[in-house]
């Protein structure tokens, strides 16, 4: 799990997906993953377009937890794409119509 990285140019939701994946499969062998663990490991992985957002994610107190570090990081990622019309696509603008 601490070797996923995320590849140049994919999208957060992809990446989470893999490393959610990965949890389900060490659950399915009895090992547990604390939440906490989660999310640091996720924030190793993000390419350097992300280090932005994730330095302001280590500057605060406290880490969110899992559910909120991928809240956090999909409204992130529709935002920079709203912000940046020439990467949206259809799904976007459906999710943020929604």
């Amino acid at each position: 799990m601490k070797s996923t990285k995320m590849i140049q140019g994919e999208g957060v939701t992809s990446y989470m997906m893999r490393l959610f994946q990965v949890k389900d499969e060490l659950v399915a062998i009895d090992v547990t993953i604390l939440d906490s663990n989660m999310v640091r490991i996720s924030l190793k992985g993000f390419t350097e377009e992300g280090k932005p957002f994730i330095k302001g994610i280590v500057a605060k107190e406290k880490f969110p937890d899992w559910n909120r570090l991928w809240d956090d990081f999909i409204q992130e990622e529709l935002r920079d794409k709203y912000l940046h019309p020439k990467n949206k696509t259809l799904d976007d603008y459906v999710a943020l119509a929604a």
